[in-house]
């Protein structure tokens, strides 16, 4: 309560005294720590959610996938449809006035169609590569994107993250490993070769690449100038 108190009178006289004085901590000591732990709680779960969610959701979406493909076996079709449903999705949003639409120009479009050549190709690789496979061998492929993603940039722009980060893809590739080996069965490259392992690769590579060119052309300007938040 003291500290609600003191924050509406910092705010009330403007007074920069006070105002140090609550950012430092130095007055009521032990609040403002436990507030900026609740904040930094917050913005943790607002980060963690959404990828759990993101996984889950992409988990399911494997399964049900290959047990269409099981059925009708058209991966290129099928794909096809999946990216031309969001179009029923966003377009009506936009008309209804549910969200505001971007404010695209020819230019504009022109700039994304590199992008969405990529996204198109990569997503109709992963559902073919998942119709000619098992869904947990094209998982297993498709989950060195991030290593893929790294070394692509690298090549391309000469950066580089720290080593720290970087040494998070030991546990990945360590997982990666662990889950694709054969108890008592000597290795055997030979499905590295197949259309699957081909097409979940072709796959992760086209969407690191997307990914490049996203990150190059959504500056922040170009966000605010044409609308393009995280859901457009």
């Amino acid at each position: 309560r003291r500290l609600l108190v003191l924050l509406a009178a910092a705010r009330a006289n403007s007074s920069p005294v006070v105002s140090r004085a609550l950012r430092s901590g130095s007055l009521l000591p032990g609040c403002l720590p436990a507030l900026m732990s609740s904040s930094d709680t917050t913005a943790a779960l607002d980060t963690a959610i959404p990828l759990l969610a993101w996984y889950a959701f992409n988990g399911a979406f494997n399964v049900e996938n290959k047990r269409v493909l099981n059925e009708l076996s058209y991966p290129w079709i099928i794909s096809w449809v999946q990216l031309a449903a969001g179009i029923g999705i966003a377009v009506p949003a936009w008309l209804l006035g549910l969200r505001r639409p971007p404010l695209l120009t020819a230019a504009v479009l022109l700039r994304f169609l590199p992008i969405a050549v990529l996204h198109a190709a990569g997503h109709a690789l992963q559902v073919a590569g998942i119709g000619a496979g098992s869904v947990y061998f094209g998982t297993i492929i498709k989950a060195t994107e991030p290593l893929i993603g790294t070394l692509i940039a690298y090549a391309v722009d000469g950066k580089a993250a720290p080593w720290y980060v970087n040494l998070t893809f030991v546990p990945i590739v360590g997982g990666i490993a662990y889950a694709a080996a054969k108890p008592g069965a000597a290795a055997d490259l030979s499905d590295l070769a197949s259309f699957a392992a081909v097409a979940a690769l072709s796959s992760t590579v086209f969407f690191a690449l997307a990914k490049l060119l996203v990150k190059r052309l959504m500056t922040a300007d170009m966000k605010r100038r044409h609308g393009l938040d995280a859901a457009n």
